[in-house]
């Protein structure tokens, strides 16, 4: 998923969900399955996701084993970052929030396209 629209959506999920997106979050975590094999580890930057998505994502995901941040960006699996978007994503479309590039990128990801 691109960066921009990543951005796009966890802005609209904060402006939508308010502090109800921590609970999202958490079942989008709860939610997932990592699949077996190298996973590459990525960074979710503050100026990306927005100060309020940042800061539950801060506080929501696992540091288990996680390099050092100084507090700009959070350490993220690709398979996690990539959930994480796409159920935030998903509950948006479900709820009539998210506007018709972000609806159209869904139902790419279906698509598998």
């Amino acid at each position: 998923m691109k960066v921009e629209q990543e951005t796009q959506i966890w802005h609209c999920a904060a402006a939508h969900y308010g502090d109800s997106l921590i609970s999202i979050v958490n079942g989008a975590l709860k939610s997932f399955r990592r699949v077996p094999g190298l996973d590459v580890l990525t960074r979710i930057h503050k100026v990306d996701v927005g100060a309020a998505a940042f800061t539950i994502l801060d506080l929501a995901i696992p540091k288990t084993g996680m390099p050092w941040s100084d507090g700009s960006f959070i350490h993220a699996r690709e398979q996690l970052r990539s959930h994480l978007s796409r159920y935030v994503l998903k509950r948006l479309v479900d709820d009539n929030a998210a506007p018709p590039e972000l609806r159209d990128r869904l139902l790419a990801i279906d698509l598998g396209l």
